[in-house]
């Protein structure tokens, strides 16, 4: 794509902010929080809390209340932050019936502009799917850009007022024993890190000119394939010869910040592979977060196996700049809240680990 040619409608030019933020929707955030724990070592700290006289699918919603409980923790150098609808209306309530859990937010953190990207990106025809004011002045506003971007955005102002916010402080989660998966390594680089958000889309291309327009994101590369891929098992059973095709994704990738953004569109034949089955069943959204390529992979198939944790979708993938490589998407959705990992592990003698 000739980044001269699409232009940042909006003038807004997000290519240099960092992903502070993944957010999950889930029916219990403590009983996932402690799963975290146990496999990752994260530890949380565990809210409730009160909205009221908030937006709505870009309605002021007066005298109407809505109670959440939320989990904070950090994990791959990212804050993940957990949503439990208790009462009330809300767009996580209403993410958790249609959608079921899983990832719902990317956010850039804190801004003392938000009113103005906010603003900006509504006049752009981005509507506002929920906006609220924790009470101290601290705002947030979450984005519908799932039609065009796969995935909705979160931006947050500054606290205005020094009171005490509508977030209550309520317990903590802490591991229970020793982790299952070494977050610290690579030793060397700080420990494990999130280097990609995966993104299922119905048009690639399409999202990446919209990610163009909105947020001046540039520089996309596309690609179908990927090719040379063999060994290849959906939930652990082999996929035949004769399906093969139905694995075939088409890919665009940028980066925003240190991250990179991945746009994933299947063009196989049905029943498809994963990537399919997550559109078919949910349409666009964000499907999993990566580490990329570790040096102990075998270990983290290890744990998760553990952990009772296996392969949703693993192959082994011919590069040209790594050589062989393994790929694991774990099945952890069940029990992580809809959370989905990748890790890529490098062969050194042909065989693929698992």
């Amino acid at each position: 794509m000739n980044e001269t040619e699409n232009p940042s409608v909006t003038g807004l030019d997000i290519t240099a902010e960092k992903i502070v933020q993944l957010s999950l929707v889930v029916q219990d955030a403590e009983k996932v929080a402690q799963r975290f724990s146990d496999i990752f070592g994260v530890a949380w700290k565990l809210y409730d809390l009160q909205l009221k006289d908030f937006v709505l699918h870009a309605r002021l919603r007066q005298n109407v209340e809505c109670s959440l409980k939320i989990a904070l923790g950090t994990f791959g150098g990212r804050s993940l932050k957990m949503v439990q609808p208790v009462s009330g209306q809300s767009s996580y309530a209403e993410f958790l019936q249609r959608n079921g859990e899983g990832f719902y937010t990317i956010s850039l953190g804190t801004s003392p502009n938000h009113d103005g990207i906010v603003d900006t990106l509504i006049k752009a025809g981005v509507p506002v799917e929920m906006q609220g004011d924790l009470g101290n002045g601290a705002k947030f506003s979450v984005l519908d850009t799932t039609k065009d971007l796969g995935c909705r955005f979160e931006f947050s102002s500054p606290a205005g007022r020094a009171i005490e916010s509508s977030l209550a402080q309520t317990g903590t989660v802490t591991p229970a024993g020793e982790c299952l998966v070494d977050m610290g390594k690579p030793l060397f680089s700080g420990g494990k890190k999130i280097n990609q958000v995966g993104l299922v889309v119905r048009d690639e291309r399409n999202a990446a000119r919209r990610f163009e327009e909105l947020f001046g994101i540039r520089n996309w590369s596309y690609a179908y394939g990927p090719p040379g891929l063999s060994d290849s098992r959906l939930n652990e059973k082999p996929v035949p010869a004769s399906e093969m095709e139905g694995l075939d994704v088409a890919f665009a990738n940028s980066w925003l910040g240190d991250i990179q953004i991945e746009l994933i569109r299947p063009i196989g034949l049905r029943p498809g592979g994963c990537h399919q089955q997550f559109i078919d069943k949910k349409g666009n959204g964000i499907q999993h977060v990566s580490f990329g390529l570790q040096s102990d992979y075998a270990d983290v198939v290890d744990g998760m196996k553990k952990a009772g944790i296996g392969a949703e979708f693993s192959t082994s993938l011919k590069t040209d700049s790594y050589g062989d490589l393994s790929v694991s998407y774990f099945a952890s959705q069940a029990q992580l809240g809809g959370f989905q990992l990748e890790v890529l592990g490098q062969q050194s003698s042909g065989t693929r680990i698992s």
